[in-house]
């Protein structure tokens, strides 16, 4: 919670989203701050950088809750943004980060927007803990499906892997197709939904279904047919990818990568909802802990819906929303 003058009556708050596609994490993201702000008697509205509106501009009762680009470039376009869309007003402001820009505004940005209603917002435990060791004000928000789920989720053991990113080699998609090359003797299928990235073509992965793009609505009826979502993720500025969440909801184990805050999510020891292994793991590696998920597979499924209640459920989101903006 950042301090203000006693006399100044929050009246809203403006969720400020990059000019991005919006099946982005940030954008959808940005989506739910903005709803759940108004499900808790917030006024809110939601804006894109470009579309900057006048009447906000000129009210100073609004505070802004922003979402940082990933980029050097991204990051001195949007500190000269904030300076002019803030001025002289001193808002509060709020950095919601989903990338590794936060280097950036940790050695230069707080510095030069000089501000003491000024907070970092992280998504992972990790940022959050070396932020708050170095002194800068910050608050831990992990990312959230939006809505509650209700009831157990158990799903059904079948030699299924399910990709559900885009499908691209900075994602790990090169390993996954090995992955399904290995085990296809062994009966297992390999269905394959996101947008086809421009470093992948579709001929060269013959063990893989490949079903499209799929909207948010349509992922439970993927979920339901069970199997196990596979992540082996190299991206740079992975942090907490919102559909490991989505399969812990469904009840789905995960097997991924250890980059960014991918850990957090699945868990670990006797309570991990799949395997987390290196980015840089072997498919044969990736295969044999798809091969152990199976095994021990309801095991794995409870451990995930756990994770889910315990950690993400939208009703602990909109507590931590609260708690940082009151």
């Amino acid at each position: 919670m950042l301090d203000g003058p006693a006399d100044r009556r929050q009246c809203g708050i403006a969720v400020i989203c990059p000019p991005m596609p919006p099946v982005t994490g940030e954008r959808v993201c940005g989506r739910i701050v903005h709803k759940t702000l108004r499900h808790c008697g917030i006024e809110s509205m939601q804006l894109g950088k470009s579309l900057t509106d006048a009447s906000v501009n000129r009210n100073s009762s609004f505070d802004c809750w922003f979402f940082p680009g990933a980029s050097f470039g991204g990051f001195l376009r949007d500190l000269l943004w904030l300076k002019a869309w803030n001025g002289s007003a001193n808002r509060k402001l709020w950095l919601h980060f989903h990338n590794a820009s936060v280097k950036y505004w940790v050695r230069m940005g707080r510095f030069v927007l000089k501000s003491r209603r000024f907070q970092f917002v992280y998504i992972t435990k990790r940022q959050y803990d070396l932020s708050t060791k170095a002194g800068i004000s910050s608050a831990y928000l992990p990312n959230s499906l939006g809505f509650e789920v209700e009831g157990e989720r158990v799903a059904i053991a079948t030699k299924r892997i399910i990709w559900m990113s885009l499908v691209s080699r900075a994602k790990g998609f090169g390993t996954a197709s090995r992955v399904a090359a290995i085990l296809k003797e062994s009966g297992w299928r390999f269905d394959v939904y996101g947008a086809i990235g421009n470093d992948v073509r579709i001929e060269d992965h013959p063990h893989a279904t490949f079903h499209g793009f799929l909207n948010t609505a349509d992922k439970s009826e993927v979920f339901a047919g069970g199997g196990i979502l596979l992540l082996p993720s190299r991206y740079r500025n992975e942090t907490l990818p919102l559909v490991l969440i989505e399969a812990l909801a469904a009840g789905i184990p995960v097997v991924a990568s250890s980059i960014g805050g991918i850990p957090e999510i699945v868990g670990s020891d006797e309570d991990a909802a799949g395997v987390v292994l290196s980015p840089h793991a072997s498919a044969k590696c990736y295969a044999e802990a798809l091969v152990q998920c199976l095994t021990g597979y309801y095991r794995f499924s409870a451990n995930a819906f756990r994770q889910y209640r315990e950690h993400f459920a939208h009703e602990k989101f909109q507590s931590r929303l609260l708690e940082i903006v009151r």
